[in-house]
């Protein structure tokens, strides 16, 4: 029997486990929104904060643990310092809260409250560090456990959100789908390129990345996370060439 000649150049890996991750975020989004539409009214600011505290102990703990593997430290250092400079040039953090402005703004015609939740959702649990890390992981490794963090987190989140703004808030687990599933995708069709070595690497500079998250989660930093993305593609490119 041929062989289709995409198949054929793909790792061979279990699809089912890299998109395991990504699924189970998307249901959350939908188990927290039905919660939110029948029950919300009931799950008030008090208790959304210390849920919020919860979760950023939470992934403090795993970036730190993430950060502990055996990698080459002075690409992680280097990683840092070339990929926070870079981040800081662009400004990446201003321009993802400009284009999420921007996208609410062209969408905002129609029913107005449905749209606001299925945009402001969809990027609030898109645009964000832990939504790349988190696929890149489950798709190198199919290592799901920064989405299931960010699936607690996310369900959580879509109570109140979807008990204010209703089903569009639900619906926005299809974009987070198809954005988080192409990512995961992505990280496995390339992932036979990455040296053991070069996966430790990177594995230790998005781990200082979600434990930075988790210290703003905390609010006891405000660290500019969106900026220090450009370390994560570094920590690739160094682990290539130094």
């Amino acid at each position: 029997m041929a062989v289709d000649p995409i198949v054929r150049f793909l790792p061979d890996y279990n699809f089912e486990d890299v998109m395991t991750g990504t699924l189970v975020n998307s249901m959350a989004i939908v188990a927290g929104g039905f919660f939110g539409l029948v029950l919300g009214r009931y799950f008030t600011a008090r208790y959304q904060a210390i849920c919020i505290q919860a979760m950023g102990l939470c992934v403090a703990v795993v970036g730190l643990k993430m950060a502990m593997v055996e990698a080459n430290i002075l690409i992680v250092i280097l990683s840092m310092a070339f990929g926070g400079v870079v981040g800081e040039w662009v400004d990446i953090e201003a321009r993802l809260k400009d284009f999420a402005e921007a996208v609410k703004t062209k969408l905002g015609r129609g029913d107005a409250r449905f749209t606001e939740g299925f945009v402001g959702a969809t990027l609030l649990y898109c645009v964000g560090s832990l939504a790349i890390l988190g696929a890149i992981e489950d798709g190198l490794k199919s290592d799901p456990s920064l989405l299931y963090t960010k699936a607690l987190m996310d369900g959580l989140i879509s109570i109140p959100m979807a008990s204010s703004l209703g089903l569009g808030v639900l619906l926005s687990s299809i974009p987070v789908l198809f954005y988080q599933g192409s990512i995961s995708l992505t990280a496995m069709a390339v992932g036979d390129l990455a040296t053991p070595e070069v996966i430790a690497n990177l594995t230790a500079t998005g781990g200082l990345l979600v434990a930075a998250l988790g210290l703003n989660l905390l609010k006891i930093t405000e660290i500019p996370i969106g900026n220090l993305l450009p370390a994560v593609g570094f920590a690739v490119l160094f682990g290539f060439t130094v």
